[in-house]
Order: structure tokens, then C-alpha cells, then sequence
């Protein structure tokens, strides 16, 4: 069974321009010990799914339909008290921009043991600033008794996010959901941040659900890759497998937008996200995509092609 299973997932923002439909039925898995990659476009619903999970959506958001498990319980059914037990505890998450993330009216050593004696109420300060040293070094950052004494503007970017993946570890969470968490960092900070994830993920057999809207930074941390596109998902497979058989169009398209080495030629996916205040009856994709045909605009279906899921209907006829 696996540690994370979110089934048939829909969310509805409330607008004042109408409603807009950010997640439609979408179902995706992470097992004990797996990072999985949920790539895709600003306004794909990566991040909704995410706050979702975490029962952190604004109050705007109306979740519609669905069940999000994690360790056989729905945590959608949990109350308030029983869900922040679990938040920081056995499911914790960093987030997208450590600048909002941390508090700047407080040190980095009152942020932490905070975070620390909140799940563990019998914990002293000592036993606290104890565990955010031994974290701090545990993400190499050096002299780290210095920093538990500094604020945040004090420190640089990929500072802030080590301190926030040390403290997303404090307690030793058994799911890590890490939103964007290289986006506003430069690239060789970036391949830094992913190599220590890849590093604490495997030391401590934790899942890592890793959010990003780079298909490339996904090839290097993770063992399953999940696309997708305006609320739905599009295509789920192992890292090898998305990469040595491209199948759906929309994954051919955020490779071939990747830029390389050998060519200086940009290719943009043509068009733009469909207006997700409009229901979709058929594939989301289907405007942008090369290959339409009339029946993608009756509904997507979910063929299974080589053992992973691929939401597209060029793959009706294949029987594996």
C-alpha cells in the first residue's frame, strides 16, 4: 500500500471572475522511500495539489471530490487538531519561497526550536537548539550556532533554504513535500539543494513528493515522474521510462523545450493553458497538441501503456 495515495482529486477556486477549476480528478501515489517529481506549467495545479494535502488550501478554494490517504487514513476526514499533529510531524513541507517562509521579526534558532518543541511537547530549549545544530550541520551549513542566532535577511538564499529543509527534518517526517524549492535560487545553488535532498532522502528512507515546473531538474532526483497539465495528469512513470520512450505529447514538448548545449534554438510549446474557468470535457491538451484528433474532445482516457499511466488517446489501440 502505498505511504501517500490521493484519488480522483478535484478543487474549485472561488473567484470574483467565476470559478476556476484547478484540479480535475487527478489521482497520483508516492511509495515508502520514493521521491516522485510532479512536473509541470505555472497553473498546472502542482502547488494546489500540494496545499491540498496539507490541508493548507485558502478559504477561497472548495475542495469538490476526492480522498487524499496517507498511511490508510483520509486526511481530508482528520479534525483540525488531529491534522496539525500530522503537519511538521509525520508529513512536513518546504516551501516555495524562503523569504515568505521565515519569519523575519525572528531569529533562525526561535523559528526552529519553535518547530521542534510544538511536536514534542516534553521537549526543553536546550534539547531543541541540541537538534537544530545537529540539522544545520546535517545540511552543511557551517558554524551553525552562528546562524541559529541570526535573521533571516542576514542570510543568503540558499541559506534560508537549507534552514528550511533542516527544519522541515526536525522531526523526521516520514513524507517530504518540497514546493519549487530551487526556483528562486541560481543553478549552480540549485544542483547543491537537489544533491543534499537526494543525500538526507536516501539516509533517512523518507518520500519525497518534489514540485517543480523543470523537467530536466526532475531527471536528477527522482525515480518516478508525474506531468501534469491544467489540473489533470497527463502521464506517470518511472524517470527511465519517461525518458528512453517519450508518450505523451505534452511530456515530447517540455523536453524538446529544455534548452541544450548543441543548440541554441528555443522551441516554446506553442499556445496557452486552456481558461480553467471553462469545465473540460475532453483533453486539456488538446488546443496545443500536434496530434488531435476529434475524440480528444469527448474525454481522456486512462490507458496503461508498458505499466504506466499515459492520459492520451494515441495509445487506445496499444494493449500493453
Amino acid at each position: 500500500m502505498p505511504l501517500l495515495e490521493v484519488r480522483g482529486f478535484s478543487v474549485t477556486y472561488r473567484t470574483d471572475e467565476g470559478e476556476v477549476y484547478a484540479l480535475d480528478n487527478a489521482s497520483l501515489s508516492v511509495e515508502k522511500g520514493e521521491i516522485v517529481s510532479l512536473v509541470g506549467e505555472s497553473g498546472s495545479g502542482k502547488s494546489t495539489m500540494a496545499h491540498a494535502i496539507m490541508r493548507l488550501l485558502t478559504p477561497y478554494a472548495r475542495i469538490d471530490n476526492g480522498e487524499v490517504l496517507f498511511k490508510d487514513r483520509n486526511l481530508l476526514a482528520l479534525s483540525e487538531d488531529e491534522m496539525n499533529k500530522i503537519r511538521g510531524d509525520e508529513i512536513s513541507m518546504i516551501f516555495q519561497e524562503p523569504n515568505t517562509a521565515l519569519n523575519p521579526v525572528f531569529k533562525i534558532k526561535d523559528f526552529m526550536t519553535d518547530v521542534y518543541i510544538t511536536h514534542n511537547p516534553g521537549a526543553t530549549k536546550k534539547e531543541a537548539l541540541e537538534r537544530a545544530v545537529q540539522l544545520l550541520r546535517e545540511v552543511r551549513i557551517p558554524s551553525p550556532e552562528k546562524v541559529l542566532d541570526r535573521y533571516p535577511h542576514e542570510l543568503s538564499g540558499g541559506m534560508k533554504q537549507r534552514v528550511l529543509i533542516a527544519t522541515s527534518l526536525l522531526n523526521n517526517p516520514d513524507l517530504l513535500i518540497a514546493d519549487e524549492p530551487t526556483s528562486a535560487l541560481d543553478v549552480s545553488v540549485q544542483a547543491q539543494i537537489i544533491a543534499l535532498l537526494r543525500r538526507l532522502q536516501e539516509k533517512n528512507n523518507m518520500s519525497v513528493l518534489f514540485i517543480t515546473h523543470n523537467l530536466a531538474v526532475a531527471a536528477q532526483i527522482s525515480d518516478r515522474i508525474i506531468v501534469m497539465y491544467a489540473g489533470r495528469i497527463m502521464e506517470d512513470a518511472p524517470v527511465e521510462d519517461i525518458f528512453a520512450r517519450l508518450l505523451h505529447p505534452y511530456t515530447k514538448m517540455l523536453l524538446e523545450a529544455i534548452p541544450s548545449l548543441e543548440s541554441r534554438e528555443l522551441k516554446p510549446l506553442p499556445g496557452t493553458i486552456p481558461d480553467l474557468r471553462e469545465k473540460i470535457s475532453g483533453c486539456p491538451f488538446m488546443d496545443r497538441c500536434p496530434y488531435k484528433m476529434d475524440k480528444c474532445r469527448e474525454r481522456p482516457p486512462e490507458k496503461r501503456v508498458d505499466g504506466r499511466r499515459v492520459y492520451c488517446w494515441l495509445y487506445e489501440e496499444e494493449g500493453a
